[in-house]
């Protein structure tokens, strides 16, 4: 597909002059407010950075209505709108928090706290923006678009260590008239090696160790590692190692293990065929297709199977298909001509199945690579125009404008682009993937004259550039954007708008010819990128789940190994010299709560008796402004300090890689673990070191007045919710791995299919800061210890267990509520009166232990108390129902709603109403006991032991401190029509009770002088006359 014009500002036809402006003007209208605003109190200086001045790591500039000229450098053929990036950022005020009497204490400060998270982890996706918003976004005037690194200890890319080839290589290249190649292959830990006909592999890592491999007599045109496809070879092989000679091209299997790295396998195999042309290029994707790159400059692809039924290998069959050429079948060399045209270069990008070639001629070609397709998508032509059209070259024939090298741009970075192209003179042409258009970056110096080694991966663009004055060398010229680049604006200046792309500079040298240059790979784990795009986080954002990134590069003289140190790296460098100037540094380059959250990092992973790294940890804790109250359009809200906001962030960045994981995943139709146990333990661990730092370092609570006040008194609620979660986290984790340790699966297969459907779709966020979480949780809990009972098993341990690790997360009292079973069904179970009355006395004090769990279950209380008086056991029967009472309202808010009027709207009746229904189950059962007492006494049968029931379940009633009961208790007598056995009560609630609630009802209103005449107190007597007696009717 050609390019294609368009009458709006953007791509112009390649080739034709242009009469559009190449900067077209940004309307001040489009600026958001935000950015023109002037500082408010947010901004307010931190006193104690004034005096030190950052060694300048980075200049930031913004967006202006002023038209930006081509002094700023960029060069734009394609105008994108602004893409899934919302303009109310997390930044904003947030509201004021209301604690309401009737919050739960656990779930109240857990649902703020997984706000604060959720803000967090939008605010880490808001500074991971797309590559094409970046480079695509207007560009202010005086903004460089490259800038060197203003401390050392900011360096973004450092070669840290050199490893020199073994002596037996040096001598194998060092013989006169050999044909020698060399290579990566960083996913197998090898660099590879070509001498003649010879293969070497050698282990870059061991240093001294290689394998050889020479079974062709031919020399060694090319080779390639892919992935094995399944289908065809044993389990054990997990690549393809092709060698290709000028004729015929070998398969060879390869089993590689990550976790014993050093060990190699290579397996012989039957795959073999003969080549139409000599290759130099052989790359394959994840799914197992091969692609070459032939002399004759045509794409091949090599097909394998294997028939069915055969031995292994017995019947290999190879087949080679020419992708590019109009003739399809294989045509034999001696009968094919030269070609003078045609692809010069490819690359794949294995996630989009995409293959991307660069033709001799200079076009560009995308191609669906997807399975069983090889289609031409866009054709990309006249880019020496566009360059010309642009500024970078001045004709397009120069060879500043000759492309040595194209890279893929995976969905990783962007979703509309593919690739980047980079010329002689270090321009990088960007290509979109869905149409034929492309944005231009300029050079940083257009004198470069780069080499095809030049390398780009995942916003890093490694340039080399050959020097052979005064002896051999390569330079590499590294651009890296500033991992601060977005944050240090929003979160020092409160500009929310992310800008154009700017890279710092950093150049290093080595002293030989370079072949190779490849990323270390590192798995792309879900949780490392942003929601619903496959983007990756930035560097800020993934610094505390990652390791710094890793390269290589392979050159004459050996191995080097560079490291991009992460952002933390670079602060706890600089911290060894000076620290004030370090922390201004930091604070300049990545911002106040980044600033916070690696504070907080350090301090939970160092040791802190260090008397250098707990100073330096305070003094980043102390540099952080004031909560503040903003009064706005909005009302009153609240800005949170810098050390409040990187709490919330480091717990967030902690939390990731489980946070919208599901607790389990189906696998052969049963439900697992859906995390990895290790995953587990180490997001558990680095909660327990934050919360032991905070145990050990609280952040100190501020005494202020008025609006001061009321900020630290907002920050220290939101704190104390934050650490909340942090306690829950580490204790739900314990539970998931526990029940893991129990057999997962089996406590999932014994609960019923609802739970198991809810289950399936429970993320560790519900889990741990919802009550559905709670519920489920409980339920498994109970499923456990279930399967426990049921195979005869002692749940000792599993409650001493579930106490240590997970107290407050699971409730223990469930086990106990278990335990307490098991003593009743031992007491029901024995014919031993003394064993019977032991175990009773034990299940009694074991529910008595869990009687607020008890009393939710409802039925299950009723049915012990059944229980209990089916075995005499009045203690039980009638002493759990009121200890179930009161442990229902542990702040005896029921008391207060009686003492407040019993308003039908006020909250706290719920709490009244479930202690009336306990104690309605009291006052039937003193009926049931009443009820057996009589029948007894009419028939002569077994007087004495109800008799004895009946008198000790009221004497447990009668030694109740619970004054609601009492009252109860009394109201039941008299309904009864008891009013006589009211009256020779001698506790200490029934004469307040008949002062606190008079009545003129028949049954009541004699009661108070009578209760006062039976005890001789005749003066009280006469006042209960004379009022009942002037009483209006």
């Amino acid at each position: 597909m050609s390019w294609m014009s368009q009458s709006t500002p953007g791509p112009v036809p390649l080739g034709q002059p242009s009469s559009q402006s190449l900067y077209p003007s940004i309307p001040y209208s489009s600026i958001p407010a935000q950015s023109i605003q002037p500082p408010n109190a947010y901004q307010q200086p931190i006193q104690q950075l004034q005096q030190y001045h950052p060694a300048g790591p980075v200049q930031y500039s913004y967006p202006s209505q002023q038209q930006p000229g081509p002094s700023s450098g960029q060069v734009q053929v394609q105008n994108y709108q602004t893409y899934g990036y919302t303009r109310q950022s997390v930044l904003q005020p947030q509201p004021l928090v209301e604690l309401q009497k009737e919050e739960d204490p656990v779930y109240g400060p857990l649902g703020r706290a997984r706000s604060k998270v959720e803000r967090a982890l939008r605010g880490d996706e808001e500074v991971s923006p797309d590559l094409a918003d970046s480079l695509t976004a207007p560009v202010g005037p005086g903004m460089e678009l490259y800038v060197t690194t203003g401390t050392p200890a900011h360096a973004p890319f450092r070669l840290v260590r050199s490893t020199p080839l073994p002596d037996a290589l040096h001598q194998e290249l060092n013989y006169k008239n050999v044909s020698a190649k060399m290579g990566l292959f960083a996913e197998i830990e090898r660099a590879w090696f070509t001498v003649d006909n010879k293969l070497f592999l050698w282990d870059y890592n061991d240093g001294r160790d290689f394998s050889r491999y020479d079974e062709q007599p031919e020399n060694i045109q090319a080779v390639g590692l892919v992935t094995a496809r399944k289908d065809v070879f044993i389990d054990q092989i997990t690549h393809i190692l092709l060698i290709a000679t000028a004729s015929r091209i070998t398969l060879l299997g390869l089993a590689f293990n990550p976790s014993t790295p050093r060990q190699l396998e290579l397996f012989y195999t039957n795959f073999s065929a003969e080549l139409p042309s000599p290759v130099s290029c052989i790359a394959g994707t994840p799914g197992g297709r091969i692609f070459m790159l032939g002399t004759d400059k045509d794409i091949y692809e090599v097909e394998y199977s294997n028939s069915p039924g055969m031995f292994w290998g017995s019947g290999a069959k190879v087949t080679i298909r020419n992708c590019t050429s109009s003739s399809k079948n294989y045509v034999p060399s001696f009968l094919s001509w030269s070609v003078k045209e045609g692809v010069a270069k490819f690359v794949l990008d294995s996630l989009l199945n995409r293959l991307w070639t660069l033709r001799t001629t200079g076009e560009i070609e995308q191609f669906d690579v997807s399975p069983g397709k090889f289609e031409l998508k866009h054709t990309y032509r006249h880019l020496g125009n566009l360059l010309a059209q642009r500024g970078v070259v001045q004709q397009a024939t120069q060879p500043g404008a000759k492309i040595v090298a194209i890279c893929p741009i995976t969905i990783r970075e962007s979703s509309r682009f593919g690739l980047v192209a980079v010329t002689a003179n270090g321009a990088r042409i960007y290509f979109d993937n869905t149409t034929a258009n492309a944005t231009v970056r300029p050079p940083s110096n257009p004198n470069y004259a780069l080499s095809d080694t030049s390398l780009y991966s995942s916003h890093t663009f490694i340039a080399t550039q050959s020097d052979n004055s005064p002896t051999p060398a390569t330079r590499l010229h590294v651009f890296v954007p500033p991992p601060g680049r977005l944050t240090s604006p929003r979160e020092n200046s409160d500009r929310l708008e992310n800008g154009p792309l700017q890279e710092q500079m950093v150049e290093e040298t080595i002293p030989s010819e370079i072949w190779a240059i490849a990323e270390v790979p590192v798995p792309a784990y879900s949780y490392l990128l942003v929601p619903n795009t496959g983007r990756l986080l930035s560097a800020l954002p993934r610094q505390l789940n990652s390791e710094p990134r890793q390269f290589l590069v392979l050159a004459t003289s050996g191995l080097y190994f560079a490291t991009m140190p992460r952002p933390l790296d670079m602060l706890s460098g600089e911290l060894e010299g000076d620290k004030d100037r370090a922390i201004a540094n930091a604070h300049h380059a990545f911002g106040k709560m980044q600033l916070a959250t690696m504070g907080l990092a350090l301090g939970a992973t160092s040791d802190m008796k260090n008397q250098d790294v707990a100073s330096a940890v305070g003094q980043i804790m102390t540099f952080s402004t004031p909560p503040i109250i903003n009064t706005g359009t909005a009302g009153r809200t609240v800005i949170y300090s810098a050390r409040h906001e990187g709490l919330a962030l480091i717990i967030a960045r902690y939390l990731r890689p489980i946070w919208g994981q599901p607790i389990t995943r189906l696998a052969l139709g049963r439900q697992i673990l859906g995390v990895a146990e290790g995953s587990l333990l180490e997001v558990q661990g680095k909660l327990e070191q934050l919360r032991r730092y905070l145990d050990e370092n609280p952040f100190p609570r501020i005494q202020a007045e008025g609006d001061a006040k009321l900020a630290w008194e907002q920050e220290d609620i939101s704190i104390a919710s934050l650490e909340m979660l942090i306690k829950l986290a580490i204790e739900g984790i314990s539970f998931v791995l526990l029940l893991n340790d129990y057999k997962l699966s089996d406590i999932i297969a014994r609960c019923d299919p609802q739970l198991q459907s809810t289950l399936s779709g429970l993320t560790y966020q519900s889990l741990l800061t919802d009550t559905l979480g709670r519920d489920v949780a409980k339920r498994l809990l109970n499923a456990l210890i279930e399967l426990q009972i049921g195979q005869e098993l002692s749940i000792d341990t599993l409650s001493e267990i579930l106490q240590q690790r997970c107290g407050t997360f699971c409730q223990p009292g469930d086990v106990v509520m278990y335990k307490a079973e098991e003593s009743l069904r031992r007491a029901e179970g024995t014919r031993d009166p003394s064993e019977r009355q032991e175990s009773l006395n034990e299940s009694l004090r074991l529910f008595a232990k869990a009687a607020s769990n008890l009393a939710e279950s409802g039925n299950k209380l009723k049915d012990i108390t059944s229980r209990y008086r089916a075995l005499h056991f009045t203690p039980g029967a009638i002493g759990l129902v009121l200890r179930c009472a009161v442990d229902l309202d542990p702040e005896d808010r029921a008391s207060d709603y009686v003492s407040d009027g019993q308003h039908p709207n006020d909250p706290r009746k719920v709490a009244y109403d479930r202690r009336i229904e306990q104690y309605a189950d009291v006052a039937e059962m003193l009926g049931l006991y009443d009820e057996i007492f009589n029948k007894a006494t009419n028939t002569g049968i077994n007087v004495e032991q109800a008799a004895r029931e009946r008198d000790e379940a009221y004497l447990i009633v009668l030694g109740s401190q619970d004054k609601l009961f009492h009252y109860y208790f009394y109201d039941w007598l008299v309904g009864t029509g008891k009013q006589e056995t009211l009256l020779d009560l001698d506790t200490d609630f029934v004469e307040s009770y008949l002062i606190e609630t008079p009545s003129a009802a028949p049954e009541r209103r004699d009661l108070m002088w009578k209760y006062y005449n039976r005890r001789e107190e005749f003066l009280k007597s006469a006042h209960a006359l004379n009022e009942l007696a002037t009483r209006p009717k």
